[in-house]
């Protein structure tokens, strides 16, 4: 598993930037042996899913729960509103 904040790279050799990053860095990290990525996207408030098991992946709004691992649930924009994190 592996949860990552938004993008910290060099995007400027990418056409249609956060897609095709993403797309490319989470294939890295499936081949690597990952099974799951969580990809927070903090500016359009999205969480990309993606695992190795399902080849549908999917990007939810932050708002939304989605499941970590087996019973574990994560609501970003929950877990900001508890925190009086600004967002």
């Amino acid at each position: 598993m592996v949860i990552k904040v938004d993008i910290k790279a060099d995007l400027t050799d990418f056409d249609n930037v956060n897609d095709i990053y993403l797309i490319r860095k989470a294939n890295k990290l499936l081949n690597f042996g990952v099974e799951r990525v969580l990809w927070i996207v903090t500016s359009l408030q999205r969480v990309y899913v993606i695992d190795c098991h399902n080849p549908t992946w999917y990007i939810v709004d932050w708002a939304e729960s989605i499941t970590v691992v087996d019973g574990c649930q994560l609501n970003i924009k929950q877990l900001l509103d508890e925190e009086e994190i600004e967002y």
